[in-house]
C-alpha cells in the first residue's frame, strides 16, 4: 500500500523531468540514537524538475526529485551481544535548492530493520532470533553543496527523521521469562549526518 502510494505521488512528477541537470552521489550516514548506533554506506540520485506552481514560494532555484537507498550495520550502546543487525532503506522525496548552493531536502523512507538488540525486560543467549520488521516515516535534511572540479560536487547534511511503526510482542515469547511483560518498540525519531561526493552531468 505505501509503494502504492508513493508510485501515485511521484510517476506524474517524473514525466516532466527537465532532464537538464541529473547528480549522482555516494556517502556515508552516521546516526547515534539513545540506545543504538547505525551508520552505513547510501547510493542515490537527483533528477531536475520543472518549476512546481505550488512550490514557487518555497524555492528560489531549482526542485529535484531524489531518491536513494542504503544499508546500516545496527547494534546496541553499550554492546552486549556479538551479533550486528542491519537496516535497508529506500528514500524517496524532493530536494529544494536555494542560493548558494544550500538546500532543504522532504522524503518519505521504508526501512527494512532486523535488530539484534532490541530491549526485554529479562536477558537473553546470544542466539537468540532477531527482530524483522518494517518502519517508516517522514525525514528533513538541511545542507550545502560544494562544487569541485569537473562537475563533482561534495554534499553535507544534517537532519532529523520520524518513525511511525511500532511493534509489540506478548508476554512469554518463546526464548523471555513469561512472568515479565514484554514489549518493544522501534525508534520514534533520531538525527542523523552525512557525507556524500557526487557528479553532476
Amino acid at each position: 500500500m505505501k509503494y502504492g502510494v508513493l508510485l501515485m505521488v511521484l510517476m506524474p512528477l517524473l514525466s516532466i523531468s527537465q532532464g537538464s541537470s541529473r547528480e549522482f552521489f555516494l556517502g556515508y550516514e552516521e546516526r547515534n540514537p539513545l540506545g543504538y548506533n547505525f551508520s552505513g554506506f547510501v547510493i542515490g540520485t537527483n533528477y531536475q524538475l520543472n518549476k512546481i506552481p505550488l512550490f514557487n514560494n518555497i524555492s528560489s532555484e531549482s526542485y529535484f526529485l531524489s531518491i536513494e537507498i542504503g544499508h546500516s550495520t545496527l547494534y546496541e550502546v553499550p554492546k552486549v551481544y556479538t551479533r550486528n543487525g542491519s537496516m535497508q532503506t529506500v528514500k524517496v522525496g524532493y530536494q529544494f535548492k536555494t542560493y548558494y548552493h544550500l538546500y532543504y531536502l522532504l522524503r518519505f523512507r521504508i526501512d527494512a530493520v532486523n535488530d539484534p538488540s532490541y530491549h526485554y525486560n529479562s536477558t537473553r543467549n546470544d542466539d537468540y532470533p532477531m527482530k524483522s520488521f518494517t518502519a517508516y516515516g517522514p525525514e528533513l535534511i538541511i545542507g550545502k553543496k560544494f562544487n569541485l572540479h569537473n562537475s563533482f560536487f561534495v554534499d553535507v547534511g544534517v537532519g532529523l527523521t520520524y518513525n511511525w511503526s511500532y511493534e509489540l510482542v506478548p508476554s512469554g515469547n518463546g526464548w523471555f521469562d513469561p512472568s515479565k511483560p514484554q514489549s518493544y518498540s522501534w525508534l520514534n525519531h533520531w538525527t542523523k549526518g552525512g557525507l556524500k561526493i557526487g557528479y553532476q552531468f
